[in-house]
């Protein structure tokens, strides 16, 4: 698995899922140069060819955004544009293949911050797989002095 996992990455695919899907992944790629799709029916990689991260000179406030990628290098662009960077759920949106926009990476810069801002204010809604994450923070939200057991008990019912 290893060795498929490495393939991958090294082609800008995805290496998540099981050993069947990164075989499958890796032997549609070898036999046509396509990214097959996942047991979801998505493309698994946003863009076809390298990573934006593997072009020469690295990413710059002007790249456009082609095959979007959260890896190491995305990662230092980012840090070195955003003081307490961690990749949130707008930046994971891209790494799930969102297109059709003509954006660029500084345009990613700004839209973390926006949506940073969102999550800080408490506006960002958390998503359908965290309901028990978002179910926490209403309930502290409007009980502020409500203990965890009071909170699990009311989870509970």
């Amino acid at each position: 698995v290893k060795e498929l996992v490495a393939f991958l990455r090294e082609q800008g695919l995805s290496s998540t899922g099981l050993k069947a899907d990164l075989t499958k992944r890796v032997r549609e790629f070898l036999s046509t140069g396509d990214v097959a799709p996942s047991r979801w029916g998505a493309p698994v990689a946003p863009g076809k060819g390298p990573r934006d991260s593997a072009i020469p000179g690295g990413l710059k406030w002007s790249t456009p955004v082609k095959n979007y990628n959260n890896d190491a290098a995305t990662r230092s662009f980012f840090e070195k544009h955003l003081d307490g960077f961690r990749f949130n759920e707008y930046l994971r949106g891209f790494a799930k293949g969102i297109s059709g926009q003509k954006i660029t990476y500084g345009d990613l810069v700004e839209g973390w911050k926006k949506a940073e801002k969102k999550r800080s204010e408490g506006k960002q809604e958390i998503g359908k797989q965290f309901e028990y994450n978002q179910f926490t923070r209403d309930f502290f939200a409007a009980n502020s002095g409500g203990s965890r057991k009071e909170m699990m008990e009311a989870w509970r019912t």
